[in-house]
């Protein structure tokens, strides 16, 4: 097995440990037992590390060393005021680029997170959810966006991720949401699936600013 592909399957490891809530925010990362865990050396590991470190999934703290990222009010907000444009951008280069495969894959999507809402399941909610703004990113088909764009969608899954507090109300919002812009792309108006989308994403911001607590805000 080569080195990079022993950083690669470290690194998707471990992003699927922080995205699950195994590793919790805030934890002190020990490499010893993390390069025990996975069966890989130390190199490779402080590799993946400093990967995702660099995405945003990690933090160097001058007293614990390499921690998650604590799940806090400024961090959610500084991602989604990122998000919001992003999101954005990337609503607006779908809508000129999507077909009806693109749009019958966005309705599929959409179909199975109503069907998390009766019985209420937030973890499969926030699984489909994410799912759907991915696709958009693979839609707008531009590499620099889609790559900084799913960097901070993965880190507002994970900052959403570990609570089951998602309120079912503002779910269903969300999905009425979703579904006004599937409609913009669906009719190729760039201009209304940009603003759709940046409002999709301010208005978790502004919950998020009246709670001041993530976990009370659906993971948009």
């Amino acid at each position: 097995m080569t080195k990079n592909h022993l950083v690669d399957t470290a690194v998707r490891n471990l992003r699927e440990v922080i995205l699950s809530g195994e590793l919790q925010p805030g934890v002190h990362l020990i490499q010893e037992e993390l390069a025990e865990r996975f069966g890989i050396s130390r190199t490779p590991l402080r590799e993946a590390l400093r990967i995702l470190e660099k995405e945003g999934f990690l933090v160097v703290s001058p007293t614990q060393g390499m921690t998650v990222l604590p799940i806090t009010y400024e961090n959610v907000r500084d991602y989604y005021v990122v998000r919001e444009v992003l999101d954005g951008a990337a609503a607006r280069l779908a809508a000129q680029k999507c077909t009806a495969s693109h749009i019958a894959e966005l309705h599929e999507i959409l179909n199975h997170m109503e069907n998390t809402i009766e019985p209420w399941s937030p973890s499969e909610w926030l699984n489909h959810n994410l799912a759907f703004h991915q696709l958009i990113t693979v839609i707008a088909d531009n590499m620099p966006l889609r790559h900084h764009l799913e960097e901070v969608i993965n880190i507002s899954a994970r900052l959403f991720f570990p609570t089951i507090q998602i309120q079912l109300q503002r779910a269903q919002h969300a999905l009425q949401e979703h579904r006004l812009i599937v409609n913009a792309l669906a009719e190729h108006d760039a201009i209304r699936a940009e603003s759709l989308a940046r409002h999709h994403i301010a208005t978790a911001l502004e919950l998020l600013s009246i709670s001041r607590s993530p976990l009370l805000v659906a993971g948009d």
